[in-house]
């Protein structure tokens, strides 16, 4: 809609003049001169409407791109490059007891692990940018009781000893998992960083107690071993939440992903890890696809609406100079006699294109003051698609401006220029 009235608003001045003949304008007497100074008022309000359409359109984009840069500038919390990610779901009865699973997801990674190019290999119930495996209540002993009416909630995940490190996730404090922690031993957990900084924000989290549950549940005991990096698991400009892991012996899931790092590309190896995993069980059903597939699946949509929003944009750009340029056309068209009795008293060349100039950047300026007063406005309503960016950010509203204004100058000067070569004596004579 508001690309819409940018193209009428900068296509109407400038088409207007092309149909009236400047030497008919000039020397028709049928027409009023009210009639024409109305004309040019109604052609400068498109123009000033025009520039303010564009303004609100060009700064729009211009808050996108910023927040396409911010979000492409983000750290993702893992190392996507070189990793391949194998989406595997088991099913049907032999699957049913959690030891067979299990079994299977560990002959899995030493199968992988034997293919050549591959580095390491690691398993997680959700990899990174996919979303949540689950997310669930938590208590603190000593400071967040289960009997408290506002439990907190954090993410819920699994996680082999290996993942880790294959993700290329950085432990900041204590330990990853280890092959020991396992069904029979201490029930243990790692946590991000966010977690940790919600409960002990001057502290270490290691060492702390959390009881997984909510109300009425009595729940596992955890002991926090660990702190890692925050990881984006809903996608770049999403907030991180408060993340926990837990060993894969200690809460294994049906379905899980293998992320396998290699030494090169790694969809070069990816129909030998479906083989290695069918090599196990040919009924078991793999989607494979490279960590960067997620990463541009995470930004598709934000690079979508950049892209449209930028197209619309540039169009309008296009059209307000040419609106600039119709209105000055017409300007100096219907003022030739004005301007060749300047000429004729003595006035320069340079003075008159600034003259005209000047009137025709007035009135971009206006435009842009009351697009800029829209842009206020309109993209507060695009809030929620921006990341690390103000919707009034002075910068790209500045710039927008600017960019109008210097946009309209060559626009304004080429009929200028014309003005300034006009012949006084030949164009007094013809009047």
């Amino acid at each position: 809609m508001t690309a819409a009235i940018a193209i009428v608003c900068s296509v109407l001045p400038g088409w207007a003049t092309l149909r009236i003949a400047p030497e008919q304008a000039l020397r028709s007497h049928s027409v009023s001169a009210y009639a024409g100074h109305r004309r040019q008022v109604i052609r400068s309000s498109l123009l000033v409407a025009g520039v303010a359409v564009t303004i609100v359109l060009v700064a729009g984009t211009g808050l996108l791109l910023q927040s396409l840069r911010k979000t492409l500038a983000v750290n993702p919390g893992f190392v996507p490059e070189h990793l391949l990610s194998l989406d595997i779901v088991l099913t049907g009865e032999k699957y049913k007891a959690q030891q067979a699973s299990q079994s299977f997801f560990s002959t899995a990674v030493d199968r992988l692990r034997a293919v050549a190019g591959v580095i390491d290999v690691g398993n997680v119930c959700t990899p990174p940018l996919v979303g949540e495996c689950g997310d669930y209540f938590y208590t603190i002993p000593g400071r967040i009781q289960p009997d408290d009416p506002n439990l907190p909630i954090a993410l819920h995940n699994v996680a082999d000893e290996n993942y880790f490190r294959a993700a290329g996730i950085r432990t900041i404090s204590g330990r990853t998992f280890l092959s020991t922690d396992n069904a029979s031993s201490a029930h243990v957990t790692v946590v991000n960083q966010t977690f940790a900084r919600k409960w002990w924000p001057t502290g270490d989290a290691v060492g702390h107690m959390l009881r997984f549950g909510g109300r009425g549940e009595a729940g596992d005991l955890l002991q926090i071993v660990g702190v890692v990096d925050d990881v984006k698991q809903f996608g770049f400009d999403a907030e991180t939440e408060p993340e926990m892991f837990v060993p894969e012996a200690q809460g294994q899931h049906s379905t899980m992903v293998l992320l396998v790092r290699t030494s090169g590309n790694p969809e070069s190896i990816a129909a030998a890890a479906e083989t290695a995993i069918h090599t196990i069980d040919k009924e078991v059903p793999v989607r494979i696809h490279p960590m960067s597939y997620y990463l541009s699946q995470s930004l598709r949509q934000r690079q979508f609406l950049t892209l449209l929003l930028s197209i619309f944009a540039g169009l309008a750009l296009f059209l307000a100079a040419l609106g600039v340029f119709g209105v000055a056309a017409y300007a100096v068209a219907s003022r030739k006699a004005e301007i060749a009795v300047r000429i004729a008293l003595g006035a320069q060349p340079q003075s008159v294109k600034r003259w005209i100039t000047a009137q025709i950047v007035r009135k971009v300026a206006l435009g842009c003051l009351v697009g800029l007063l829209g842009a206020l406005l309109s993209t507060r309503l695009v809030r929620d698609l921006l990341y690390g960016v103000s919707p009034t950010d002075p910068f790209v509203l500045g710039a927008t401006c600017v960019l109008l204004i210097t946009g309209a100058l060559p626009a304004a000067w080429i009929p200028a220029r014309r003005a300034a070569s006009i012949d006084p004596m030949q164009t007094l004579r013809a009047e």
